[in-house]
């Protein structure tokens, strides 16, 4: 009999076992991971969902565009919190936060929600601004909405082309417009987004339609489009609304178009017309006449600055001359501050403020002026007489005035009582295309008194740079120097009718400002070091001194200018205000510098043959300019080179001219260059 011998299968074998532990223990090691992975993702932070909102913008320009009321309105998307938001408006390079939290229309609001807008009044724009708005979530620190407003380049704003008048329009070319001619002004206008918005499209006429109605608008959309692209507006009835050629010519239109993306172009046509010949009225000149000054410029003017100046005058009166000069002519041989009332008779004295300028061709952008005063601070109306006009002071005057453009500006003193009047000048031009604009701002005081008053007294400043208050300076040859030695400081002295003791006089504010209305410095005396306390010299004059170096406003411009010392109700126990103005000629720190270069050398021994330069002069900042003064060559040894050790500049030689004194090391020897 046969038996099989079978053995038991040997569990010792691995290739099996092997497949299952492993698979087992990756398994593990995989939810091991997947679950520390899973903590570590479930701790951090979810992302707060962003805010997303709309919003609308609209602008209207107030003022001849120098201030601009914008509305932003919500209009859809998620509510703001009121505390936790930021509008922020740009205005060209300036930025202006707002938060909702100080707008009064917004107390006690929680939440900014859809339809409810934001309201602003904005100042310092123009017609040409590039106002950009952003609305800010300050809870998620994000950007919820912006947009350009107006202005600037970006996003294809309407193209305003070409502009022209047409006094026949029946013809096929334009016809010149001649005085009291009705006309017709045109405008291409067209988009390269194709989204012009055409009821958005408008002329400003208020520089030529003076003669409308108090409260009459001269914003006009009364336009007739012509082809597909040019628009015209009528100018109707001339004659009979008795505008002429001082009305129009040299007038400015404002035209204004939009797109349906909110972008906003603006531009301007200058009116040319043509006058008719009429019996020549003689133009009287100023009498006695006056020469024409250096440069070309009128001499009887007061230049402030290489471009401005002005003066004030009282009228002429002598009517012995040959022929005999009307009434209504400045004396400009006598620029005066001080006019003489008479009631008895009456006479009221009329006053001429002269302005002219090389630069500024025209004043139609701003022409203002005001007379406040000086006690009370209250501005009043003048009673403007020749050609002056509340609309526009100051008007083109045809005396020579070489190069420059001249302008008058002429009132009565009827409604003015005695005592001192601030008068303020304020212009701006229309620039040309490319150049930019230009502004002038100048204050002067003046005082009015009764004929045979005992009031004879004018309060004075006075300003030098000697610390005991002697002699004068400031002035064009003298002018303070922000960066030298010994004239950065103003020391000015304050007349008075009498210097109370002991003295207690304030004052409310000291400025010194540029011809651009700007300050550089200002201050209540005693502000640190800028400003010194008001003190009592001697029994009519007070003191202070103004340090220039520690300017707290605009940088001084470079090189010389003027700029207007102004002095704010200045007054003691026993006298009234005084408002006091006094123009300065200040060089501020320029770009140039001279150094004077000396090297230490190697201080050690020389092991070749070369050339060291011990001492040279860098003139104007520039390398290039670079003059060896002394030099010496080295041979290979193991002396000590020589080293500078010690540099001094002043004129030794007493010619005027600075020297060097150089000292150097090793050898113990001065060198004087």
């Amino acid at each position: 009999m046969n038996f099989d011998d079978r053995k038991r299968k040997s569990w010792r074998e691995e290739s099996g076992v092997s497949e299952i532990v492993g698979n087992i223990l990756i398994l593990m090691i995989t939810v091991v991971l997947f679950t520390s992975i899973m903590a570590f993702v479930n701790q951090i932070p979810i992302p707060e969902q962003q805010t997303k909102a709309t919003f609308d913008a609209k602008i209207t320009f107030l003022a001849d565009g120098e201030k601009a009321d914008l509305t932003i309105t919500h209009t859809g998307g998620d509510s703001m919190e009121v505390q936790k938001t930021l509008i922020l408006v740009d205005i060209g390079d300036i930025t202006k936060p707002y938060n909702l939290t100080a707008d009064s229309n917004f107390a006690g609001v929680a939440k900014w929600k859809i339809n409810m807008p934001w309201k602003q009044l904005l100042d310092g724009t123009s017609y040409m601004s590039r106002i950009q708005v952003t609305v800010v979530d300050m809870i998620k620190h994000a950007v919820v909405w912006t947009s350009q407003v107006t202005g600037g380049t970006g996003g294809s704003p309407p193209n305003i082309v070409q502009r022209w008048t047409d006094s026949d329009k029946a013809t096929a070319t334009p016809d010149a417009v001649l005085e009291w001619d009705d006309f017709w002004f045109y405008a291409t206008i067209d988009d390269p987004d194709g989204d012009l918005n055409t009821s958005a499209i408008w002329i400003d006429t208020h520089q030529l339609e003076t003669d409308l109605p108090l409260g009459t608008s001269t914003v006009r959309k009364d336009w007739t489009l012509e082809g597909s692209n040019v628009y015209r507006w009528a100018f109707l009835n001339i004659q009979d609304r008795k505008l002429n050629a001082s009305d129009l010519d040299g007038n400015l239109i404002f035209i204004h178009a939009w797109d349906e993306a909110g972008h906003e172009s603006v531009s301007t046509f200058k009116m040319v017309v043509t006058r008719l010949p009429i019996q020549p009225v003689p133009d009287y000149p100023d009498n006695p006449a006056q020469p024409v000054g250096e440069s070309g410029l009128p001499a009887w003017l007061t230049w402030f600055s290489e471009d401005h100046g002005f003066g004030i005058y009282a009228e002429f009166l002598n009517r012995t001359v040959n022929p005999p000069i009307p009434l209504g002519i400045a004396d400009t041989n006598n620029p005066t501050t001080i006019f003489v009332k008479n009631t008895s008779v009456p006479y009221y004295p009329k006053v001429f403020v002269r302005f002219a300028s090389l630069s500024m061709t025209n004043i139609n952008t701003q022409n203002r002026f005001t007379v406040k005063d000086v006690r009370t601070g209250l501005t009043i109306a003048p009673v403007y007489t020749g050609n002056s006009t509340a609309s526009k002071p100051f008007y083109p005057h045809p005396t020579a005035g070489g190069s420059a453009s001249i302008y008058e500006c002429q009132f009565s003193t009827s409604n003015l009582v005695t005592g001192l009047w601030s008068l303020g000048l304020e212009f701006k031009n229309s620039p040309a295309s490319g150049k930019p604009q230009l502004m002038f701002n100048a204050s002067q005081t003046i005082m009015f008194e009764l004929e045979g008053s005992p009031m004879g007294f004018i309060p004075e400043i006075k300003v030098t740079n000697k610390p005991d208050y002697s002699g004068t300076w400031g002035e064009r040859n003298t002018p303070f120097e922000v960066s030298s030695v010994d004239k950065f400081k103003v020391y000015v002295l304050v007349s008075v009718k009498d210097a109370t003791y002991p003295p207690a006089p304030g004052v409310a504010e000291v400025r010194i400002v540029d011809m651009n209305g700007a300050a550089e410095v200002y201050g209540i005396p005693p502000a640190g070091a800028m400003m010194s306390p008001i003190k009592k010299l001697d029994g009519y004059t007070y003191n202070f001194s103004i340090d220039l170096r520690l300017n707290n406003g605009q940088q001084w411009k470079s090189g010389t200018n003027s700029y207007t010392l102004v002095i704010s109700k200045l007054n003691d126990t026993n006298e009234g205000m005084y408002s006091l103005s006094l123009q300065i000629f200040i060089t501020g720190a320029g770009s140039r510098a001279d150094f004077f270069v000396g090297t230490t050398g190697m201080a050690s021994g020389n092991g070749n043959f070369n050339t060291r330069l011990y001492s040279y002069y860098v003139q104007n900042n520039n390398l290039f300019t670079t003059r060896v003064l002394w030099q010496s060559e080295s041979t290979p040894g193991a002396s000590t080179d020589f080293t500078v050790t010690a540099l001094a500049a002043g004129d030794v030689d007493g010619d005027g001219a600075k020297d060097l004194l150089m000292g150097q090391a090793a050898s113990n020897e001065l060198y004087l260059f």
